[in-house]
């Protein structure tokens, strides 16, 4: 659609950024060099599926996403 970017909201949107879905998601916005706007406050969803520091792996696997984060605590 010619995006250049998209926010992504994992906590109040209730999914793992670890999935295999938000993998096969991760891989096309790769090829497409896009910038990933990442809120990663808490709200009520387990952490596990959105704790910070996985974002860490997807930033090895994926070095051509460019990410901004915000957390609201």
């Amino acid at each position: 659609y010619g995006f250049k970017g998209i926010k992504l909201h994992p906590p109040g949107e209730k999914w793992s950024i670890s999935s295999k879905k938000a993998y096969a998601f991760y891989s096309l916005a790769n090829e497409m060099g896009m910038i990933f706007d990442i809120h990663t406050g808490i709200h009520w969803h387990p952490i596990t599926d959105y704790h910070p520091l996985l974002w860490d792996e997807v930033a090895r696997k994926f070095p051509n996403i460019k990410m901004i984060f915000e957390s609201k605590l």
